[in-house]
């Protein structure tokens, strides 16, 4: 008998095809996920294993249950390490024609749009929404429970904290229009600089300072008439 490279514990696989062909090595597909036709998982990716959610209780973490499950539609392909995880209720999902690059983690109760493509080392935290066409270059985060608009796109280590509109171009942590986020990013190499000239411009005040106060001292001082003068008032 055949040893295969990949493990499947009762999830639901859309063709023999499938199995045979689109399933690297150590791909683990756990209970109840589903994959559609022609989907691709290369070397290590896990789908299905447990969200990230526990409760503070008495002083520790308890487990929430994650009694959800994974859906991978048709046509989707993922690289090398990635891991879905399933929802704590209801379905993870991947849209189909995603495509993620290596190492990119999808969050419980996300649901991925169609024609995604997700670069090396993204991440969605849960309860994640993207529409169509949504693009992620490397190392970009989106924070839970956020609506991302279709044929949105962002640039490498975009930091996500809020909804996106449809159409928008971000980048930078946090995450801004991509315009606004080059604006920021020469202003900020411009810092070194204008701190520098900001120590200059303090010298310069204290010196000035300096000479008012000297001044105002040298003219507080009597003449020597005035004080024989009031000498002279004081002994009549």
């Amino acid at each position: 008998k055949q040893k295969t490279a990949y493990e499947i514990s009762l999830g639901l696989v859309g063709s023999e095809m499938c199995i045979r062909d689109s399933l690297y090595p150590n791909v683990t597909i756990y209970d109840q996920c589903e994959l559609g036709n022609r989907v691709t998982l290369h070397a290590g990716c896990v789908i299905g294993q447990d969200g990230f959610g526990y409760a503070h209780h008495e002083g520790e973490h308890q487990k929430i249950p994650q009694t959800g499950n994974v859906a991978i539609e048709d046509d989707v392909e993922m690289g090398a390490g990635c891991a879905v995880d399933r929802a704590t209720v209801g379905t993870t999902r991947i849209g189909y024609g995603t495509k993620f690059s290596d190492h990119v983690v999808i969050g419980h109760g996300t649901r991925v749009g169609p024609y995604n493509l997700l670069v090396a080392q993204v991440g969605l935290a849960g309860a994640v929404q993207t529409g169509r066409y949504v693009t992620m270059a490397g190392q970009v985060g989106v924070a839970p429970h956020l609506k991302i608009g279709e044929r949105s796109r962002f640039a490498a280590k975009s930091g996500v904290i809020m909804d996106t509109p449809e159409g928008v171009e971000m980048g930078g942590q946090p995450a801004l229009p991509f315009a606004e986020a080059k604006r920021n990013f020469v202003e900020l190499r411009r810092l070194p600089k204008l701190r520098k000239q900001v120590k200059q411009m303090q010298k310069q005040l204290q010196a000035l300072q300096n000479q008012i106060d000297e001044q105002q001292a040298v003219t507080s001082i009597p003449a020597p008439d005035t004080i024989v003068e009031s000498i002279s008032n004081a002994s009549s």
